[in-house]
């Protein structure tokens, strides 16, 4: 017993010694948005902006929501698919249409990516890094936060512009749909000035040129439909389409070949958010959103008129599949070979 007390004075005691030290915090690997110094760190600061993009991406309900109000897939009328059917028959009400929570998975990762390039923008304005690599990081910078902005714009409506690094509060004023518009614009022509041009080996997932000028492109192309419906776009989106295909780089691939995981990032890719093959898989497969039937969920299908419509052809035979092996009855029997059925 005093041999254990003796143990236990000494452990006292070493806890006060240590208590009373005067101990100053080492904080030199701490990384300062105020003060960014080299390239390694104005890559550091950015990557987090690219990793809340992918974190945004990586959830299985991103783009459920927002994509169902088009014509060509629909959901199945049960299960857990509430969400998707407000958005799939516009009918925004009470009861079962009132689930929108789906909703909120990409209103909060948008922001954050919003939030994040923010202050790597101020950040950047106090760098002492070389000039050319603090125009690059701010372009890429500006344009996700203008890829940000026109997801939220075009799903959720007008939104507060919020450039100053504060993460929306909701008491800000709404601009108009118009004023974002020019916000996304102004953000995407400084960026397709300062970003590289596609192909180079150390730019791979990260923007390039032609991605500024391609959103430009579908910024116009939105901006001259509903709701502002300026026409005098349409000429724009035509020439930032064209400055994108002048480059010569990006080319199609064989449909057939195009979502095989050894051509991710292939020429035709314009701009990729990464995600590499084991990476946050549930259930035995990833949660990066996907429709296909043999890794995903089943919770969209074709539109029977679109089906139909579709031309014949080989790009038709790639895009839909109309021999679904039923996995988990039967022994993987066919259980379908005509979505007309």
């Amino acid at each position: 017993m005093k041999y254990t007390n003796k143990i236990f004075t000494l452990f006292v005691s070493l806890m006060f010694v240590f208590s009373c030290s005067d101990l100053e915090e080492d904080r030199g690997g701490i990384l300062s948005l105020d003060n960014l110094q080299s390239e390694g760190d104005l890559v550091a600061a950015l990557t987090p902006v690219y990793k809340e993009l992918q974190t945004t991406y990586k959830n299985p309900h991103l783009f459920r929501t927002n994509t169902y109000g088009s014509d060509d897939i629909t959901t199945w009328w049960g299960g857990n698919k509430a969400p998707l059917r407000v958005f799939d028959g516009f009918n925004y009400g009470s009861g079962e249409n009132s689930d929108l929570a789906w909703l909120a998975h990409d209103w909060k990762g948008f922001w954050k990516v919003i939030y994040h390039a923010n202050s790597l923008i101020e950040g950047i304005k106090t760098s002492t890094a070389p000039d050319a690599i603090k125009s690059v990081v701010d372009g890429e910078a500006r344009f996700l936060r203008a890829y940000s902005y026109f997801h939220l714009v075009r799903e959720h409506g007008n939104m507060p512009i919020v450039i100053d690094g504060m993460t929306p509060t909701g008491k800000e004023a709404r601009a108009t749909v118009l004023e974002n518009y020019k916000q996304i614009e102004s953000d995407l022509l400084l960026a397709e000035v300062s970003l590289p041009a596609p192909g180079a080996t150390a730019n791979v997932g990260r923007a390039s040129k032609s991605a500024a000028k391609t959103l430009l492109a579908d910024l116009y192309l939105t901006w001259a439909g509903w709701p502002v419906k300026d026409p005098s776009k349409n000429a724009l989106a035509a020439s930032k389409a064209k400055e994108v295909i002048d480059m010569g780089y990006h080319q199609l691939l064989d449909i057939h070949k195009l979502w095989l995981f050894e051509n991710a990032n292939s020429l035709e890719s314009v701009f990729s958010v990464q995600f590499s093959k084991e990476e946050d898989h549930r259930n035995g497969h990833p949660a990066a959103f996907s429709f296909h039937m043999a890794r995903g969920w089943s919770d969209c299908y074709p539109e029977l008129q679109f089906f139909k419509d579709f031309p014949a052809g080989a790009r038709k035979d790639a895009t839909f599949v109309t021999e679904i092996p039923n996995r988990g009855f039967a022994g993987g029997k066919i259980i379908d070979k005509d979505p007309s059925n």
